[in-house]
């Protein structure tokens, strides 16, 4: 087979570059056909709210950047974005997070990508974001709230119920809440918090926590007895503790600790007054 001249090869190349030209165009065209026919269909079914709804960003992310500006065209053009819940986050981190501007296709970025950027915020907690077809972006924040004050070190910084440090957070303003002690209490905050929550009873006696040896809790109640919680099965001698208050009236004893640290029986301290009673004495009494 003779080898095509130089002309014949230029002019091969020419074509095969506008065939290629022809085929780009023609992939626009039915990529932005498929994007606003979906958006018709969704319209004409009476579909004004859509929640979660990623269906057409995954279309358009399967086409160029030239079928997103043809659903904005569409009259997919974003024209409201509503926040609620928002109180001390910044306003501008919320904006750059959703990375949407006015005028641009709603169907711009996915929500699960606002969604990720918003609960990066260190004020935002969670976050859900909705299209509300045909123009509006709907997002709720519940940002985080300072429910510790953490002590490490001579050093105060408030925290919320996941235990995150919020630094903008100033501790003074913040003494009526429960304070929690050592190097890895807000690590272990969660867990606390759940066990707390289960006695409703006893939660609001609770004043502080110290995590002694990174294992096991340590509180201090209003009335300044100290309650020694064990390692293993904690939930159990807070459930035990509550059913004495309402049947026994412990707490409102002459006693400055109660050690549930053995599973097996518990102690309870006397204050130095009861314990000198002939009846009481010692420094403690097992139940």
């Amino acid at each position: 087979m003779a080898r095509a001249t130089q002309r014949q090869q230029t002019s091969r190349k020419a074509s095969r570059t506008k065939a290629k030209k022809k085929l780009a165009q023609r992939a626009r065209r039915w990529g932005f056909s498929i994007g606003a026919g979906i958006g018709v269909l969704l319209l004409a079914g009476g579909s004004w709210q859509i929640y979660s709804l990623d269906l057409i960003t995954r279309a358009g992310r399967a086409v160029d950047a030239s079928v997103s500006k043809g659903m904005a065209s569409a009259g997919f053009r974003l024209n409201q974005i509503e926040v609620k819940g928002r109180h001390k986050t910044d306003a501008t981190r919320i904006k750059e997070a959703i990375g949407i501007a006015q005028g641009d296709s709603i169907f711009t970025s996915s929500l699960d990508d606002i969604r990720t950027n918003l609960e990066a915020i260190d004020t935002v907690r969670r976050a859900t974001v909705e299209r509300r077809l045909p123009d509006r972006l709907f997002i709720e924040i519940e940002e985080r709230t300072p429910v510790a004050v953490w002590q490490n070190q001579q050093t105060l910084k408030v925290v919320d119920a996941d235990g995150v440090v919020l630094t903008k957070e100033p501790p003074a303003e913040h003494r009526h809440l429960m304070v929690v002690v050592g190097e890895d209490a807000p690590r272990h905050l969660p867990e606390l918090f759940r066990l707390l929550t289960a006695q409703a009873s006893l939660a609001p006696e609770v004043t502080s926590a110290v995590r002694v040896g990174g294992r096991r809790w340590d509180l201090r109640l209003k009335n300044g007895i100290k309650v020694m919680l064990p390692e293993d099965e904690p939930a159990d001698a807070l459930r035990k503790l509550a059913a004495w208050k309402e049947e026994k009236k412990i707490l409102e004893k002459a006693i400055t600790a109660i050690d549930f640290r053995l599973k097996e029986r518990v102690f309870i301290r006397l204050t130095p007054e009861e314990g000198q009673k002939p009846a009481t004495a010692g420094k403690a009494q097992e139940v």
